[in-house]
C-alpha cells in the first residue's frame, strides 16, 4: 500500500503523471505474458504457471479469454486468476542451502572447518554450482580453503545434488498437485516454469513422472523477464488496430484481469446467548468480483452491555461449514462498537464488509440509531484472492 502510494506521487521527466494500475502475482504476470505471444487463436486457454523463484515457489492456474467476458458491471475482461499459491519460505536459496551442507559434509570428512568468512564466500559460490549442475552430471567447486598451501577442491555430482534436495522438490510437486485437484473442472492445457530456479532439470523431470499426462506440454518460458513483460501488459491498453475506425470504445484492456475472492470471509455470530461456537455469516462469498461495496446487515445484541463486537473470519477452503469455524476459518480481524451507553438484549446494529481499488479488506460498523455518527472501521491487506 505505502509502495503504490510513493509511485503514484511519481512524474516523469516529461511531466507525465504515473498511475497505478492496479498489482498482480508473479506467477499470473508470467502466464499472460506467455498466453500473450502464443496464444493466438480465439480458444479459451488455461495455463499453470509453475514459478520457483530464489525465495519463493509460485503456483498460478490462469485463463485467457481471446474474445473477452463480461462482469457483472457490464466490463470487460480478458483473464482470470483462477488460484494462485505457493510455499513463501522455498526458494532457490533452500538449494543453495542443500548444496552448501554437501560440501561441509565434504569437508568435515577431510577434518576442514571453514572459518565465519570462508564459509561466507563458499555459500556464494553455490548459485553458479547450482547452474552448472543443470548443464553438467558434476560440479568443482574451489572452496579458496588451503590446507598446507594445498587449495581444497569438492566436487559434487548432479545425482548428489538431486538426491538431497528430493524433499524440498516433493514439496513443490505436491502443492502442484493440490491445486490441480482442487480445479478437476478447469484443467490447464500446459505447465509453464518459469522463475530462475525452475530452469534445474530435475524439476522437469519430477514434473513429467508425477503428472504424466503433462509429458511434451511442460514448457520453459522467459525465466528472468516473463514476469516484468506479464505485469507490463497487465496494465496496457490496446487500441484497435483498424484506421477505419476511430472509437475510444473499440479500445481493450488486453491485460486486463478480472480481481475476485478465492474464499468466503463473513462476520461470527451467534445463535444465542447459550451458543458457544457461533456460525459465520459470509458477507462475501467465495468468487465475488473486486473491488465490492457491500451492503449493510442488521443483527441484534444477545445480552445487554455497552458494546458490540464484531470479528471477521475467511474461509481456507471452498464451500467452508459455517458452523465449523475453529476448522474452516481463519480469525483476520475485528472491531468494537460503542453504543455510548448501556443498551438491553436484541438493540440493533449494523455492519458491512468492503474490498476497495487497493485490495484491502474494511469492515464497518455503526449503531442505525445514530444515523449521522460516521461508522467504525479497520482494514488490512487481503491475501485470499485468485485475481
Amino acid at each position: 500500500q505505502r509502495l503504490m502510494e510513493l509511485v503514484e506521487k511519481a512524474t516523469l521527466e516529461d511531466g507525465t503523471h504515473v498511475k497505478v494500475f492496479g498489482t498482480i502475482a508473479e506467477p499470473a504476470a508470467a502466464a499472460l505474458n506467455y498466453l500473450s505471444e502464443f496464444e493466438k487463436d480465439d480458444k479459451d486457454t488455461i495455463v499453470l504457471t509453475y514459478d520457483l523463484g530464489g525465495g519463493t515457489f509460485d503456483l498460478g492456474l490462469v485463463a485467457a479469454y481471446p474474445n473477452g467476458r463480461k462482469n457483472n458491471a457490464g466490463n470487460t475482461y480478458y483473464y482470470d486468476i483462477i488460484d494462485t499459491r505457493g510455499i513463501y519460505n522455498l526458494g532457490g536459496v533452500e538449494f543453495d542451502n542443500v548444496l552448501y551442507n554437501i560440501v561441509a559434509l565434504k569437508l568435515a570428512a577431510l577434518n576442514v572447518q571453514p572459518n565465519n568468512a570462508q564459509e561466507a564466500r563458499l555459500k556464494e559460490k553455490m548459485e553458479p554450482a547450482k547452474v552448472e549442475l543443470s548443464q553438467w552430471n558434476e560440479t568443482i567447486i574451489d572452496t579458496d580453503i588451503f590446507v598446507e598451501d594445498e587449495l581444497i577442491e569438492v566436487t559434487v555430482t548432479k545425482q548428489e545434488f538431486e538426491t538431497a534436495s528430493e524433499n524440498l522438490l516433493k514439496q513443490t510437486i505436491e502443492e502442484t498437485r493440490k491445486i490441480l485437484e482442487e480445479h478437476k473442472n478447469q484443467k490447464p492445457e500446459m505447465i509453464l516454469l518459469t522463475g530462475g530456479a525452475s530452469q534445474m532439470p530435475m524439476i522437469k523431470t519430477e514434473l513429467e513422472n508425477n503428472f504424466p499426462e503433462y509429458k511434451e506440454k511442460i514448457l520453459y518460458f522467459k525465466p528472468s523477464q516473463a514476469i516484468a513483460y506479464g505485469a507490463a501488459r497487465f496494465g496496457v491498453l490496446e487500441v484497435n488496430s483498424d484506421p477505419d475506425i476511430d472509437d475510444t470504445n473499440t479500445r481493450k484492456r488486453r491485460g486486463m484481469v478480472q480481481g475476485r475472492v478465492m474464499y468466503d470471509i463473513g462476520v461470527k455470530f451467534y445463535y444465542d446467548i447459550n451458543d458457544d461456537n457461533g456460525y459465520i455469516s459470509a458477507y462475501i462469498p467465495e468468487g465475488t468480483i473486486i473491488p465490492f461495496e457491500g451492503i449493510w446487515n442488521k443483527s441484534s445484541k444477545l445480552s445487554e452491555g455497552r458494546y458490540s463486537k464484531f470479528i471477521v473470519y475467511e474461509a481456507n477452503k471452498p464451500h467452508p461449514n459455517r458452523e465449523n469455524v475453529d476448522g474452516d476459518y481463519i480469525e483476520i480481524m475485528e472491531v468494537e462498537l460503542d453504543h455510548e451507553r448501556e443498551v438491553p438484549a436484541g438493540t440493533k446494529s449494523e455492519t458491512r464488509l468492503s474490498i476497495d481499488e487497493w485490495e484491502n479488506l474494511i469492515i464497518e460498523a455503526r449503531d442505525p440509531m445514530k444515523p449521522d455518527k460516521p461508522p467504525i472501521k479497520d482494514s488490512r491487506k487481503l491475501k485470499n484472492l485468485s485475481y
